[in-house]
């Protein structure tokens, strides 16, 4: 996966109740699941048809635990029946495609290995309320202990925006992620607004309109909007064994243990957990001038203890 184009930061301190979220857009080549448990049937489903996604493990979202979450035809998740706890992946009015909900088949599958399973969740050939000849292909992924929010968009036929997307704030899908202590107030969110091809966040709180912070346009298949709630240097419920500054960095980091000892070993991987590279800083800096812009996990290991921390890298 290539980290590209957005980062975005929210200098907000978490809290058990809300968390900051980190936005960043990258691209990915699209895949549609294999395997997974359809929960349309042959009978035709519209954007207020909903579904209950059992997650698979433990997710934490703005501070609280889920087991499950609920998704409509309307590319609308949430986790509560008070729709207080809100991830939108690509809202907007869709339906079946035909005669037959398996035309357009809602889906769902975890993958991977405990602690890094990732459930995805598939809306396939959707075609949109006000023009059904349009179509949409996209998955909303939820990731474990990382807790991150994904939007993957695959494939996708929309030649008459202004039509499909005619009840939206703009001429595109609502994407993002809300906190709501009511039905009227909205304490935390991040939301997305601005051309699809290189949106920029919004942190809305109060009486919102959901269907007025959309996007302009349709993503272009391949784009993937990342959530991260886990702000870079600051942990829900503990500290590392070590610092990272500057943080975002463009060169090079110096890394300082807390204990002054010797740094044997710097390991930095991808989100996804894939190993990028291992090498040993001088003199307490590390070379990251070779990175790609983009987010990182750095495990520094001193004297046999490890600790991880997120490293940002911006141009």
């Amino acid at each position: 996966m290539k980290n590209l184009v957005i980062l975005a930061f929210l200098a907000v301190q978490l809290t058990a109740s809300a968390q900051t979220y980190i936005f960043s857009q990258t691209t990915s080549t699209y895949a549609n699941l294999s395997g997974e448990t359809v929960l349309t049937t042959t009978a035709p489903w519209t954007y207020a048809t909903s579904f209950t996604v059992p997650i698979g493990f433990t997710f934490n979202f703005m501070g609280t635990n889920f087991t499950s979450v609920y998704v409509e035809g309307s590319g609308f998740a949430y986790f509560d029946f008070n729709y207080y706890n809100l991830a939108l992946p690509f809202t907007v009015k869709l339906k079946s495609k035909g005669s037959s909900g398996n035309n357009s088949p809602i889906s769902y599958k975890t993958e991977g290995v405990s602690p890094n399973r990732i459930l995805k969740v598939q809306w396939k050939n959707a075609g949109f309320h006000y023009d059904t000849t349009s179509t949409i292909n996209f998955q909303m992924w939820l990731h474990e202990s990382s807790n991150i929010v994904e939007v993957h968009v695959g494939s996708n036929s929309v030649p008459n925006p202004a039509v499909v997307y005619q009840e939206n704030g703009s001429d595109g899908p609502v994407i993002g992620v809300y906190k709501y202590s009511s039905a009227t107030n909205c304490t935390n969110s991040t939301c997305l607004n601005g051309n699809a091809s290189a949106p920029v966040f919004n942190n809305l709180t109060g009486n919102i309109n959901l269907f007025g912070t959309s996007i302009t346009g349709t993503p272009a298949s391949g784009t993937v909007y990342v959530f991260d709630p886990n702000v870079v240097g600051i942990s829900e419920t503990a500290t590392t064994a070590f610092s990272i500054g500057p943080n975002p960095a463009s060169d090079r980091v110096m890394i300082i243990t807390s204990d002054n000892s010797i740094i044997s070993e710097c390991r930095i991987f991808s989100l996804s957990g894939a190993l990028i590279c291992t090498r040993k800083p001088e003199d307490n800096f590390l070379d990251v001038s070779d990175l790609a812009v983009g987010i990182y996990l750095v495990e520094v290991e001193s004297e046999g203890v490890v600790g991880r921390e997120k490293l940002v890298v911006v141009r």
